[in-house]
């Protein structure tokens, strides 16, 4: 499958229905990982420093997440995604670092949403007006 193949699957399993957080993160998860491996190969292997057992695709997949989710506190976020989705998520690092490097993602972040958009199509993603990203829910 190709990189649009892919990620029009995924966006589908995501659209028009009702999921769970855990569901979401799974498919999101994967969505991110793909989409930051085509837009910043080898990001990770050329940063300085010792490398992060948690890939970079995770913490964009949980600010990705928690954006969608409206979450008005990352404390609490970070929190949950530890107890309740950390069988997701098992190198996560201190919460301190974590948005440290969600900090340090925002281009890799901004990369990412411009290649989804360019491949799949605003109308592809917000095929809805009134379900865009801003007014969708997830499940708390």
């Amino acid at each position: 499958m190709d990189l649009q193949s892919t990620l029009q699957h995924w966006v589908c399993q995501l659209k028009n229905r009702l999921h769970t957080v855990e569901s979401v993160l799974r498919v999101s998860q994967q969505m991110m990982a793909t989409l930051y491996d085509a837009c910043c190969p080898d990001a990770e292997a050329h940063r300085p420093g010792p490398v992060s057992r948690c890939p970079d695709s995770d913490i964009l997949t949980l600010a990705w997440v928690a954006e969608l989710a409206g979450v008005d506190s990352e404390k609490a976020w970070y929190h949950r995604i530890k107890a309740e989705y950390g069988h997701l998520f098992p190198h996560l690092p201190s919460r301190m670092r974590f948005n440290r490097r969600r900090r340090q993602l925002c281009a890799a972040s901004e990369a990412c949403r411009e290649k989804l958009v360019t491949l799949l199509g605003r109308s592809h993603i917000e095929s809805d007006p009134s379900q865009s990203a801003e007014s969708r829910s997830v499940p708390h």
